[in-house]
């Protein structure tokens, strides 16, 4: 393929991105079900089934498409929070503008000590700088006692954590300015202040402020005892000024201040003392340090003046201190040191202990040398100081410059052994003759030597020869295997452009059959949910209708039950009173007939008396039966009213069901609708991945990967991605995707 093809390969895929883009932006941003926010719900389970998918390709782009939707949603959310809190700003901006235009606008118009307004020019300074209402005189402005604060306040910590530098000092001032606008005058006013009071405020003062207690400690004291009063930087304490210790940028207390000489004392990497990395002045320390730790800081100062590696320890295991480096201790001629304070002595040159007098330190390469040169040229070291001597001529009598006197036979001390001029000659003959067999030996050696450069220079000589031969064929051989490999490129890129073009025609492929799958399983599942709603309605329904036909039928007869039973009541009341009545009328009728017996006409008088009082009963008996009739009545209304609320509170029962039910199906439609826009949209930026890797593969090259292992390509918008092979079941459904 050419380039010309590449590039316009390349172009397509760049428009079909582009198209795709506008439609998703189009989809996401609600001309689709508006009513709708899809970006509420979940996206479908469907979308993340992959049945028979080997393909890491196809697995990285549906598994980067998801990912990449929910971030897009994400920054949409971001953004319009954004927007919205932008406007919300603008709009306290606006109302700040406005509060700040109509205040100034009242402060044009000013009122007159004779109470007449009269309008000042706003140009014009004011007489004062403070608006009248912030000024305060119930308390005089130089009253100000030192509050004594919390030991380990929070606000103290954080102060001292900043420290002093000038971020620290920015933020100080403009905090301190900032609150000058809005504080009273009296507290604007610095503690120390050497401004003379004005006439004005003299007058105010005397109007407004009262005059100080008797008891009470004059301002000027106050404040120099305000003053006097320090805080101590390392324990934060207030301290007298007077007894803390002043450092290079901080006050100390006396404790914390021998505690920081004597930790820089006891640790060399806290050498020497500073405050804030700035080093604290020797005076400083020799003023306020105890003696004992004067001396140990002078002894320390010394010690770690000395670079390390001059400096000699006692090499013993239970003392190792410092031996310092004078005259009386360290000695030149045999190279050792003794220490002050156990008396060991120390070898200078490899920092152990000191050797055997007649043996010298493994380590001093010069003295071994220097001994093997002497022995050779029949040189005496001076029994004293040990300095090397060389015979010239005379007898056998030596005199150092030291003084010392020896005989350089043997080397002992002069006049104590029997040595003659026989033996010097003796001596001196055979180191002459170590002499001349060295001198031999060096040169034997210098002709070695000789002969073996001029044989290393004919072999390198003859090795360069070869070399350049070696480099010609070399040279030959590489531009003939590059002009084969750019054929065998130029071959492999074409096959390879071949191989990808169908691949990616596979993957498409695969793609498409993965999205019809995708959407039956998706739509399959909506009908079940749709089914199983519809169903669990119908189960609900029947339930609660019979449920409640059980319980109409259950009030209805407990309805009649107590209808019945006060009808039992009445009715046997009813027989009390008709026998009681034929009591009554009885017990009168004889008590009449009694009465009338023995009178003119007294019979029948009895007798319509006793049909007056039997009228009259009878009379009695109707009311109570009008009565017991209106009671029963009234019974049988107040329980049908009963049932009617009941069967109400049941026809409600059965509305709210509906109701929920209806609910839960809208419920059910809408988060289908937002799963199908997600649908779609997670199609279409599989689609565009896709696109995209194909693009990058074509263009930068690659191993040549088949469909099911696909390319390595990260597709997600941040982060990488883990691929995970899925076996789902979908039930029913069997599918096989073909590669």
């Amino acid at each position: 393929m050419t380039d010309r093809e590449s590039l316009d390969f390349y172009n397509q895929v760049e428009t079909k991105r582009r198209q795709v883009m506008e439609q998703r932006s189009s989809m996401m941003s609600g001309s689709v079900d508006e009513e709708v926010d899809w970006t509420k719900y979940e996206p479908p389970e469907a979308l993340q089934k992959l049945p028979n998918i080997t393909s890491e390709t196809i697995i990285a782009v549906v598994q980067s498409s998801l990912v990449n939707i929910k971030n897009q949603i994400q920054a949409e959310q971001l953004r319009a929070q954004e927007q919205q809190s932008v406007v919300l700003e603008e709009a306290e901006a606006e109302a700040a503008a406005a509060a700040a235009e109509a205040e100034n606008g009242k402060s044009k118009e000013r009122a007159s000590p004779d109470g007449i307004k009269r309008w000042v020019d706003p140009r014009r300074p004011a007489a004062l700088p403070t608006p009248p209402s912030s000024i305060d005189f119930t308390h005089p402005p130089l009253d100000m006692k030192p509050q004594r604060r919390s030991r380990f306040g929070i606000s103290r910590i954080l102060r001292h954590v900043r420290g002093n530098s000038e971020t620290s000092k920015s933020e100080t001032h403009s905090s301190s300015h900032a609150l000058t606008r809005s504080t009273p005058l009296h507290t604007r006013i610095p503690a120390s202040t050497d401004l003379p009071p004005t006439p004005f405020t003299q007058s105010i003062y005397k109007r407004f402020v009262k005059p100080p207690s008797p008891g009470s400690a004059p301002q000027g004291e106050q404040q120099q005892q305000h003053q006097q009063q320090v805080e101590c930087v390392s324990c934060f304490d207030d301290v007298p000024k007077k007894d803390a210790v002043k450092a290079v940028c901080h006050h100390y207390c006396r404790d914390c201040f021998a505690r920081l000489i004597r930790t820089a004392v006891d640790n060399e990497a806290q050498w020497p003392p500073k405050c804030c990395l700035n080093p604290v002045p020797f005076r400083t320390i020799a003023k306020y340090a105890p003696r004992d730790l004067l001396a140990s800081y002078r002894l320390r100062a010394e010690e770690f003046g000395t670079p390390i590696e001059s400096r000699l320890y006692c090499p013993q295991p239970d003392c190792g201190a410092w031996i310092r480096k004078t005259s009386s201790r360290h000695d030149a001629a045999t190279r050792t040191a003794t220490c002050s304070a156990c008396g060991h002595a120390a070898c200078t040159m490899c920092r152990g202990a000191a050797h055997p007098a007649d043996e010298s330190c493994p380590q001093d390469r010069d003295t071994l040398l220097a001994d093997r040169l002497a022995e050779e040229e029949g040189w005496r070291r001076c029994a004293r100081c040990g300095v090397l001597v060389e015979h010239r001529e005379a007898c056998q009598h030596m005199t150092c410059r030291c003084g010392a006197e020896f005989c350089y036979v043997c080397g002992s001390a002069w006049r104590t052994c029997a040595c003659t001029l026989a033996h010097l000659t003796e001596y001196k003959g055979r180191a002459a003759a170590r002499r001349a067999e060295r001198a031999a030996e060096e040169e034997a050696e210098m002709g070695e030597l000789a002969e073996a450069l001029r044989l290393v220079a004919e072999f390198e000589r003859e090795e360069e020869r070869k070399e350049e031969v070696r480099r010609e064929e070399a040279r030959r051989r590489r531009e003939e295997r590059r002009r084969r490999e750019a054929e065998e490129r130029v071959r492999r890129e074409e096959a390879r452009r071949a191989e990808m073009a169908r691949k990616y025609e596979e993957l498409r492929g695969t793609l498409a059959k993965l999205e019809e799958l995708q959407r039956m399983v998706l739509d399959y599942g909506h009908d079940r949910e749709m089914e199983g709603l519809a169903a669990r309605a119908a189960e609900e329904k029947a339930k609660l209708a019979g449920e409640q036909d059980v319980e109409k039928r259950e009030i209805r007869a407990d309805a009649a039950a107590k209808v019945a039973e006060r009808g039992k009541l009445f009715d046997g009341e009813y027989a009390v009173r008709v026998a009681w009545e034929k009591q009554l009328e009885g017990e009168y009728e004889r008590i009449v007939s009694l009465f009338w017996s023995d009178k003119v006409d007294g019979p029948p008088i009895a007798r319509e008396a006793v049909r007056v009082f039997r009228r009259q009963n009878d009379r009695h008996m109707d009311e109570w039966l009008e009565w017991k009739n209106g009671e029963m009545e009234k019974m049988r209304y107040l329980l049908d009213d009963e049932v009617a609320v009941r069967e109400e509170l049941m026809e409600n029962s059965r509305r709210r069901l509906g109701e929920r039910l209806e609910g839960e199906q809208a419920q059910a439609g809408w988060k289908q609708r937002a799963e199908r826009r997600w649908f779609e949209l997670v199609v279409e930026e599989r689609k565009r991945l896709l696109a995209e890797v194909e693009v990058v593969e074509r263009e930068n090259g690659g191993e040549d990967d088949s469909p099911a292992s696909g390319s390595g390509v990260s597709l997600e918008s941040e982060g990488g991605w883990e691929t995970e092979d899925e076996f789902d079941d979908f039930g029913d459904f069997e599918v096989d995707i073909e590669r």
